[in-house]
């Protein structure tokens, strides 16, 4: 990968992904269980299944929470660090954005 390439060739320092979630990923087990990724029916559309907006924004930070832990474990940490972040516990604006 060309992360990997840059730390090797350029900077001679681990490289840093760092991945947006949120602690709405967290919460899933607080409320439903095990949290789970329903791989098999990503759109929602199975029968007797209903959109939840919410479910939904919880199982796509989960993903990212998993792809950070993913690359963790496939790359040495010399050469590539994967974060997973709630933006909210990091001093920025993007709190800016949201209705009152």
């Amino acid at each position: 990968p060309l992360l990997i390439k840059t730390s090797e060739d350029i900077t001679n320092k681990p490289s840093k992904l760092v991945i947006l979630s949120s602690c709405a990923a967290s919460q899933m087990w607080m409320t439903k269980g095990d949290p789970e990724i329903f791989f098999d029916d990503m759109n929602w559309q199975k029968e007797g299944k209903k959109y939840s907006r919410l479910d939904a924004y919880q199982q796509s930070k989960l993903a990212n929470y998993l792809h950070a832990m993913e690359v963790s474990r496939r790359y040495d940490s010399s050469k590539l660090m994967a974060f997973s972040i709630h933006p909210g516990w990091v001093r920025t604006n993007l709190n800016r954005h949201m209705n009152p």
